[in-house]
């Protein structure tokens, strides 16, 4: 079970002047590869390592299709199709109206067709790979935090592109002009948090980000405070007993949810995304505990 865990201190504010960055925008050439790479090491020692491993696959075909993608002037396109002028992008339901999005699914899809996947994963790749109308259905349920449960699967193979296009149209914004947006959304795509970060930077070691689940961009955020309601009491710290504390749940009494916080201090290797699904283990005991649910939506771990 679960056990409380004693908070280390905020080195934020404690000791030596930090001067984090406000945030760091997604790298198109890394972001999906790095996923891979540490889903790949996941997958060794995982109890579900049949699903990292699929994972895995997923992973490496968004990494492809975002290469095959990355010339795009893609942020010069969405502004003229849509007459924005912003900084912000437009919201999610609108990105994934594009022609390009439908481009991009079907270069993932043909990607991942090759991959070794089980019959029911098949069927629902072949299923959105046929139906145009039920990839739109599963982008708006996606981007509106929903997940329809007959059609998991087929919402996940969509899912995985959608990150692509979101990524591939932040990845150029000025963030120089990005600021905190309200209820803690991504101050580039106004996404939600799936996960928190305590970082290991030279210019930044110990302070915390957040990540967005559409995009990749990770953005400043107070330790000791609730990543959904912001509240400063009532905050706990667990973790599996004798877990290695590089992955603790972050709980909130005042709203009930809880949220991961990965450590990358303690271990350099992990990845705020892929570290998050591999730890799910973690998730299970909270929700037989009954007291907090899980705030942050992830559709990739939607079957657990």
């Amino acid at each position: 079970m679960p056990r409380n865990k004693k908070f280390e201190g905020d080195v934020t504010e404690i000791g030596t002047v930090r001067a984090p960055p406000f945030c760091r925008l997604p790298d198109i050439h890394t972001l999906f590869d790095r996923r891979h790479k540490r889903f790949e090491l996941l997958k060794l020692t995982s109890p579900m390592a049949g699903y990292i491993s699929f994972l895995s696959t997923l992973a490496k075909a968004q990494h492809e299709t975002a290469q095959n993608f990355s010339a795009c002037s893609f942020n010069d396109s969405i502004r003229e199709s849509m007459a924005l002028s912003c900084t912000l992008l437009p919201d999610h339901l609108k990105l994934a109206g594009l022609p390009v999005f439908q481009d991009i699914m079907d270069d993932f899809f043909s990607r991942v067709e090759g991959a070794e996947l089980n019959k029911p994963s098949g069927y629902a790749l072949a299923d959105v790979k046929a139906d145009k109308s039920k990839r739109v259905a599963c982008a708006a349920n996606l981007v509106n935090g929903f997940i329809a449960v007959k059609d998991m699967a087929q919402h996940i193979f969509v899912m995985a592109p959608l990150q692509v296009l979101i990524t591939l149209a932040t990845r150029s914004l000025d963030v120089k002009v990005l600021k905190p947006l309200e209820k803690n959304l991504c101050p580039a795509c106004g996404g939600t948090h799936s996960a928190s970060m305590i970082v290991g930077w030279n210019e930044a070691e110990g302070t915390r980000f957040c990540s967005c689940l559409y995009c990749g961009t990770i953005w400043h955020y107070v330790r000791i405070k609730c990543t959904f309601c912001e509240s400063t009491g009532g905050i706990e710290y667990r973790e599996i007993e004798g877990g290695p504390g590089s992955i603790l749940v972050e709980t909130c009494k005042n709203c009930g949810k809880y949220c991961k916080q990965i450590n990358h201090q303690k271990d350099m290797s992990m990845d705020i995304f892929a570290d998050d699904i591999g730890s799910i283990a973690l998730d299970l005991l909270m929700r037989n505990n009954g007291i907090f649910s899980r705030g942050a939506f992830n559709p990739f771990m939607a079957g657990y």
